[in-house]
């Protein structure tokens, strides 16, 4: 069970399912210590939260039961109505409420649900809890360090290895065989990198733990992450070992000749060159991740990373300077500089000192914000920053006032779709444009 502190008032909170969840009857506290469960009951008892509750539960839990809530939804406001957690929660079988008992116990709340209460006690109170809850979320995120790296390429590994079983390891081989393969392979890869297979690094490194991977730097496992995909796809496609090592070792020259002078690569390697989870040395600070307005100077930088973002879309779905000259794909600073001229706020995610992420909001009225060009460089993708921009553009549009925000996308772009309806937005239509090579999805998310 974790702990935050918001405005002298502490408050618990703990993850379920990747879900995390938020104790309400702490947080009423700052309204009346010594009646926090009238405080939540009175919460309950307004129409627009039982509508908010009702809206949640049908967008993440297909089990909600919805005759029952709109029972509760046609009682709500009246005078006579009274409603507790524990009774909506057995009534229509909801999950954004918890009722828990014992030491930690009360009424705990997912985090957006949490969120509305927080602004329905008061708005400071609110955004306080935001910004501390984003604080401790930085900094468990900034404690998986080097394991994050590391993980990277072991999920990586499991995809080379089921290459490797389904079309190298014939029927009916014994354990020790399928060992033997293995190794092979992976020592294919080290060779194909490292130039040394790991019993010969071992003969030549007796007083280190570990295998040659541990020691390796950023640059390395990003280019083994790369190379373990590339070998995947060869091990498929029939090529014999001898050729497989000849064309990833000519790969990997490539990519260590470009990843060795990237900039972004060698202050990770300033800042991380030196943890290893099996070599004792002493663990540095992680780089803070802040994101951040940005002025015109930086409008270069930001171009590269959309062009680097969006290329690999624009390869998928066969976009083209000439058939969709506008998709951030074919981004320049004079195109963004004229975003920044129309009254669009550009920001930035930076780790340290670089920029990995951009995007875009505009706003279109009082009340409605659209949501432009958000993307990560390639490299950093799969680690949260994509979340980390969404939300703080989330809590953007709340502070101006905002109570919608909007985006377009490419409608055939499902894995986009899904990530976006993950975190909030609901689809709301299409619409071709005879000059693009695809529809147009739209998608809303009520702040």
């Amino acid at each position: 069970m974790t702990k935050l502190t918001v405005l002298d008032t502490t408050i618990a909170y703990y993850s379920r399912n990747e879900n995390d969840y938020i104790c309400l009857t702490d947080m009423a506290r700052y309204r009346d210590a010594e009646r926090t469960n009238y405080i939540i009951q009175n919460w309950m008892r307004n129409r627009s939260t039982i509508e908010f509750l009702g809206l949640w539960e049908q967008l993440n839990n297909p089990d909600f039961k919805g005759i029952e809530f709109d029972a509760f939804r046609n009682q709500a406001g009246l005078n006579s109505f009274t409603l507790t957690p524990k009774l909506w929660i057995e009534k229509t079988a909801a999950v954004g409420l918890i009722s828990k008992a014992g030491r930690y116990g009360g009424t705990y709340a997912h985090k957006d649900i949490a969120f509305e209460f927080a602004s329905w006690l008061s708005v400071e109170f609110k955004l306080y809890l935001i910004k501390e809850f984003q604080r401790l979320k930085e900094t468990e995120a900034a404690q998986l360090g080097w394991d994050i790296k590391r993980n990277l390429v072991k999920i990586n590994y499991r995809i080379h290895t089921d290459a490797v079983k389904r079309h190298l390891i014939p029927a009916a081989v014994t354990e020790a065989q399928a060992a033997f393969v293995y190794a092979s392979e992976a020592d294919l890869l080290n060779m194909a990198l490292f130039g040394i297979t790991t019993a010969e690094w071992r003969r030549t490194n007796p007083d280190k733990d570990g295998n040659l991977r541990d020691y390796a730097d950023v640059a390395q496992l990003v280019c083994l992450s790369n190379l373990e995909n590339l070998n995947a796809l060869f091990i498929k496609e029939g090529l014999p070992q001898s050729e497989r090592l000849i064309r990833l070792n000519v790969i990997a020259i490539h990519q260590m000749t470009l990843l060795s002078v990237d900039p972004v690569v060698k202050k990770l390697e300033r800042e991380e060159g030196d943890k290893r989870p099996l070599s004792g040395s002493p663990h540095k600070e992680k780089p803070a991740i802040t994101i951040r307005p940005l002025d015109l100077a930086e409008m270069a930088v930001s171009a590269e990373i959309l062009r680097e973002s969006f290329g690999t879309v624009a390869a998928e779905f066969g976009l083209t300077p000439q058939n969709a000259p506008t998709n951030p794909a074919f981004s320049r600073k004079e195109n963004l500089e004229a975003d920044d001229a129309d009254g669009c706020r550009c920001y930035g995610l930076f780790i340290g000192d670089d920029q990995v992420g951009f995007m875009e909001l505009r706003p279109k009225d009082a009340t409605c914000h659209e949501l432009r060009k958000l993307g990560v460089r390639p490299s950093f993708r799969h680690a949260g920053y994509g979340r980390r921009l969404l939300d703080y553009a989330k809590e953007q549009v709340a502070k101006s006032g905002g109570r919608a925000i909007v985006i377009g996308i490419i409608e055939e772009n499902l894995v986009l779709k899904d990530w976006y309806m993950a975190n909030g937005f609901v689809h709301t239509g299409t619409k071709i444009f005879p000059h693009l090579p695809f529809t147009v999805g739209y998608m809303e998310f009520q702040v």
